[in-house]
């Protein structure tokens, strides 16, 4: 089963139970993305690379921004299309590599 914003509830929990501590979030009324905001102590660039390694691709947020040093904390997540497992499994592994790629 796909999720939609309609139904936030799993991707929510996700993000409670991996992420916190590491990044921020609001789930949005309405929309296509999620936007991540990565804690100062987390290497952006680092928590990319190492989810990607598991099969999770993220946009940087410095491509939706004038001013790259503006978004290269944030990471640009779709999520309407795809089954919740995957999306729980996906927010877990970014959760994880929030977790181990500090500055």
């Amino acid at each position: 089963e796909a999720i939609g914003i309609s139904a936030p509830g799993p991707f929510a929990a996700a993000l409670e139970q991996h992420c916190t501590g590491t990044m921020t979030w609001n789930i949005p009324a309405g929309g296509y993305f999620l936007w991540l905001e990565l804690a100062d102590a987390v290497d952006g660039k680092a928590v990319q690379r190492a989810a990607f390694m598991e099969g999770v691709l993220c946009r940087p947020g410095e491509r939706f921004y004038g001013e790259p040093e503006h978004g290269k904390q944030r990471l640009r997540l779709a999520f309407t299309m795809a089954p919740v497992a995957d999306l729980e499994r996906a927010v877990e592994i970014l959760g994880k590599a929030a977790a181990t790629n500090r500055r």
